[in-house]
């Protein structure tokens, strides 16, 4: 029994089975539109409630100013708002003597700027420092 295989077919097939792997890959699954991760004026309102008051620049508890640090751009002090949401998360903030927000508005308050720092994080991805240096002719 002969059968004929057409290089045609061949190829369409090997680029058909390309585009399927290629389609249900990890990073081509985002055609939901992202959160937003910028922290909504009820975290503002947590913030400037729960955190302001210890943390500003006149008080600047801990060498920490939090009403000066611009809230909508996270990039801007990722350094800072990791910080926050370390201690936040960690229930270190606010200290026990103080009031503190209900554990829902906590995490919410935590997903929305880890959400934040993650998209800035890919917006603006760090390469790190490079491995390789060319020598040149003196070196």
């Amino acid at each position: 029994m002969v059968t004929s295989t057409h290089p045609t077919r061949r190829a369409l097939f090997a680029v058909a089975v390309w585009v399927l792997v290629l389609w249900s890959a990890p990073g081509a699954q985002r055609s939901a539109p992202a959160p937003s991760g910028a922290p909504t004026a009820v975290d503002k309102a947590l913030l400037d409630r729960y955190c302001v008051t210890c943390h500003n620049s006149r008080g600047k508890a801990g060498g920490l100013a939090l009403d000066v640090v611009d809230v909508t751009d996270l990039s801007a002090n990722a350094e800072i708002w990791e910080k926050v949401v370390r201690k936040v998360s960690a229930s270190m903030m606010p200290p026990a003597n103080m009031p503190r927000p209900d554990p829902a508005a906590t995490a919410s308050f935590v997903a929305a700027i880890e959400a934040g720092l993650d998209r800035a994080a890919l917006d603006r991805p760090n390469p790190g420092r490079t491995l390789l240096q060319r020598f040149n002719r003196a070196e």
